[in-house]
């Protein structure tokens, strides 16, 4: 689906790019731009998408420019980034400090260090507006090429619809929960501040409770939830711990028939002829699958994203007690699913970061890795 291509470019240029945000404060405003026009030509697309099933070849290639466009912007992103840690790579390499600064100790010692840490730093700097003048110009192209696309919709007769709003939320919502799924292999590393927190959650996960328990993570978004949980998901002290382990994210629309064929594919590994009969079944059988499959197992689940009681409420009879000591972690923004979920296991909300986790985080986003191991939060 075109829209669901334009939507993962948006996210990609909302999140993505403009996480780099100090390195694109004269980039901005065109980011921004860039994003919101194609928001706005995705609210056309469920009209073309229409229309070019009718046979009308002229809105069949004005539907294509529109995925070219969604693509190079999804290009500029991966560019940047892949330039921007290939200039953080190049300064360590530009001037090596341990073997350009003087061996013996004292004032010159600590004067040349520092002085050449201020080259590198230069260094990186010019590389980087190098590229940001780069992604500058691409950017421009592109919203050039959108305005002809705009101009000529009017030509083509494709219109917007009064609904596309509620129904693009939702396209916006499913390819977050595809982005969170699509790459489980990708190691967040960033768990500034959060380390007290991944210990205690393995405590609490490795103790044998005779029921099964469900722990929770609580927040606001941002805080660090998936962060958390991935990071206890891959944990080697979990995967030794439990016979079988699976993750899934919900998000704001359950689709309980998804979730299970997920959770299903993932603990059973069927071949495809397997998975063509599982597909056959309906949401109560497929429950009852995974229930039959788990209870004899001592079992570890992550439910990330659950926003309502009433979808763990759908979710959890698939979830047996199992072996003595099965262990949900559930991350949600709502103390109330929490504390209904298990009112008698863990309920853990991060806090937000202190000044000097705050820094050592920005610093790890920003810059190279050899100036952020130099420089501390000024106190």
């Amino acid at each position: 689906m075109v829209d669901a291509v334009v939507s993962l470019a948006v996210d990609k240029l909302g999140d993505a790019l403009i996480g780099k945000t100090i390195l694109l404060l004269y980039v901005r405003s065109q980011v921004e731009e860039l994003r919101d026009e194609l928001r706005r030509m995705g609210c056309f697309l469920k009209d073309a998408d229409a229309k070019q099933h009718q046979g009308d070849e002229r809105v069949r290639n004005w539907v294509a420019d529109i995925r070219g466009v969604a693509y190079d912007a999804e290009d500029i992103v991966d560019t940047f980034i892949l330039n921007t840690d290939d200039a953080e790579d190049a300064v360590g390499t530009f001037v090596n400090v341990d073997d350009a600064a003087p061996k013996t100790g004292g004032v010159l010692n600590f004067i040349m260090r520092n002085a050449l840490m201020v080259v590198n730093y230069f260094f990186w700097m010019v590389m980087s507006l190098i590229h940001i003048y780069k992604v500058g110009e691409k950017i421009q192209a592109i919203q050039s090429r959108l305005k002809v696309i705009s101009d000529s919709r009017v030509t083509y007769g494709i219109n917007d619809l009064p609904d596309n709003e509620a129904s693009s939320s939702k396209a916006n919502q499913m390819m977050q929960q595809q982005l969170r799924n699509y790459y489980p292999h990708v190691e967040d590393d960033d768990v500034i501040g959060l380390e007290k927190h991944v210990k205690t959650l393995l405590t609490e996960l490795m103790k044998n409770d005779k029921r099964r328990c469900v722990v929770s993570i609580v927040g606001l978004g941002g805080l660090g939830k998936t962060t958390l949980a991935k990071k206890i998901y891959k944990h080697h002290t979990v995967i030794s711990h439990f016979d079988c382990c699976a993750r899934s994210s919900i998000s704001q629309q359950l689709n309980l028939r998804d979730v299970l064929l997920e959770v299903i594919k993932k603990l059973m590994n069927p071949n495809d002829g397997e998975l063509s009969m599982i597909k056959e079944l309906c949401e109560g059988d497929l429950v009852e699958k995974l229930y039959n499959y788990l209870k004899d197992k001592k079992y570890f689940m992550v439910v990330d994203d659950l926003w309502s009681i009433e979808d763990w409420n759908a979710l959890s009879p698939a979830f047996p007690n199992g072996k003595m000591g099965s262990k949900i972690l559930i991350t949600t923004r709502n103390k109330g699913v929490a504390s209904q979920a298990d009112p008698w296991s863990l309920s853990l909300e991060p806090q937000l970061l202190d000044d000097a986790d705050s820094w050592k985080l920005l610093s790890k986003k920003t810059f190279p890795k050899n100036i952020t191991d130099t420089y501390s939060y000024p106190a």
